[in-house]
């Protein structure tokens, strides 16, 4: 079985209209989730220390979780 795409699962856990109809979610939480999922796969100094900034930053809960869990995956990933 093959995985949803990363910012398929991020819009399901920080939008939940978007598991039932993909196109309610606003634009605006879809332009924050796919530029933490862009940073995540950048993985560059830069990008890893803006993750962090979105982590503690003021944006909703939702997307500082989105940015925390991004921040530990692109860790995993870096140690392998």
């Amino acid at each position: 079985m093959r995985r949803p795409a990363p910012i398929t699962l991020l819009l399901r856990l920080c939008v939940p209209a978007a598991a039932d109809r993909p196109s309610a979610v606003p634009v605006e939480a879809l332009r924050v989730l796919r530029a933490i999922e862009d940073l995540e796969w950048a993985g560059t100094p830069e990008a890893r220390g803006a993750l962090d900034a979105v982590a503690k930053g003021p944006l909703p809960e939702r997307f500082t979780q989105a940015a925390a869990a991004a921040t530990q995956r692109a860790a995993r990933r870096s140690r392998r």
